[in-house]
């Protein structure tokens, strides 16, 4: 099958939706099909597969998201595909992945107000940009399939745009368990004498590049509240160092307890270093960096509005909290996890949970759907 896979960015250095377009590319290649990858950034290139790279205007957010949507438009004219997949807002397609989850819905929950958002709509044209876009994808007439990484994000499609439910097929991401297993806690000695960290210290892991969104400020709080000074924060990726170590002060936090490592392309070190994972997001429709931990062993704390917390079972392979900002609850749970044997009876079930999703799995349910289109089409 002559597969077009359009992505804004392909790349194994980052997570999300970048790191799933290289698992795709890669899967559906030695699966045999010819895969033409049209993107706006690549950082290396996957073998068995076509790259055509989207030039945009860079200059302004807006304008970079139109034109890219623009000039897909007019290239995927000029070839004939079995299949048009979009894990990015450009319409129209065959199937829409909805890696990013519903635009709108995040904007209510940044902006509860109505005239607030619609405030922040007209004075931040990217957003009104990415509501038209997604309001084509979902209002197009011709009712393209549907795949999210979530049931989150499935009933979400269908309470703001009433899209029938058989059109949406849930299909949860995998997770490379050659990079992500309990075979990284061989690197927990040596990373914690790097960075100074004793044994017996507590270790929370927190990765993103997002730290406003993925809550960043909640952790430091409950880590505050717990007054323990021997639990360290590791915070993998980029953000306002400044910021955050200032709001640890103010929560009388010793800064010494957090440390900053920036951005990295070997996360699995820092999992293998850890013993526990937080990422209490405001809005996540799946964050794989949930499931990657768990495949490493750690137990795993997270929201109820993360898709991710779909695959775990509160208490037994991980906690979820009600709300994101709920410091006191997070707190007792580090607490109740200051236990090594209640961290590594949960770590241990999580790593048996994450065995069952893995990218060979994800590959086979995309190409059902693939193959259910495809044959329909011939009928």
């Amino acid at each position: 099958m002559k597969i077009a896979l359009v992505t804004k960015r392909v790349s194994q250095n980052l997570g999300g939706a970048e790191r799933v377009s290289v698992n795709l590319a890669e899967k559906l290649s030695e699966a045999g099909h010819d895969v033409h990858i049209f993107t706006g950034h690549i950082d290396a290139a996957i073998e068995g597969t076509k790259t055509h790279l989207i030039k945009t205007i860079g200059w302004l957010a807006p304008l970079r998201l139109l034109s890219f949507q623009r000039k897909v438009r007019t290239m995927l004219r000029k070839e004939k595909f079995d299949l048009v997949y979009s894990l990015c807002q450009v319409y129209p397609v065959d199937i829409y992945r909805v890696g990013d989850g519903i635009h709108r819905h995040w904007m209510k929950v940044q902006f509860p107000g109505f005239f607030p958002r619609w405030m922040k709509y007209l004075t931040s044209l990217v957003h009104l940009a990415m509501r038209f876009l997604e309001g084509r994808i979902f209002q197009d007439d011709k009712r393209r399939l549907f795949i999210t990484n979530s049931q989150l994000v499935k009933n979400q499609i269908i309470q703001y745009f009433h899209i029938p439910a058989e059109m949406i097929n849930v299909i949860y991401n995998g997770v490379d368990h050659n990079l992500f297993s309990e075979d990284v806690k061989a690197f927990r000695d040596k990373t914690r004498r790097d960075y100074r960290i004793d044994d017996k210290d507590l270790v929370v892991l927190f990765v993103s590049n997002n730290w406003e969104r993925k809550g960043l400020a909640t952790i430091i709080e409950a880590i505050a509240k717990t007054g323990n000074e021997s639990i360290r924060l590791v915070v993998v990726g980029r953000g306002n160092m400044r910021h955050y170590s200032s709001l640890a002060r103010t929560k009388r936090m010793n800064t010494s307890q957090i440390i900053f490592t920036g951005r990295t392309a070997d996360v699995g070190k820092y999992y293998g270093m850890a013993d526990i994972f937080i990422l209490p997001s405001r809005y996540e429709p799946f964050a794989n960096v949930c499931l990657e931990a768990m495949a490493c062993g750690l137990p795993v704390v997270t929201t109820k509005t993360n898709g991710a917390s779909e695959l775990i079972e509160n208490g037994e392979n991980g906690f979820l909290l009600e709300t994101w900002d709920d410091a006191d609850a997070l707190s007792a749970i580090i607490n109740e996890f200051s236990r090594r044997r209640v961290r590594e009876e949960v770590g241990q079930k999580a790593a048996e949970t994450a065995m069952g999703y893995t990218w060979e799995r994800h590959l086979a349910e995309t190409e059902k759907i693939f193959e259910l289109l495809h044959k329909s089409r011939s009928e």
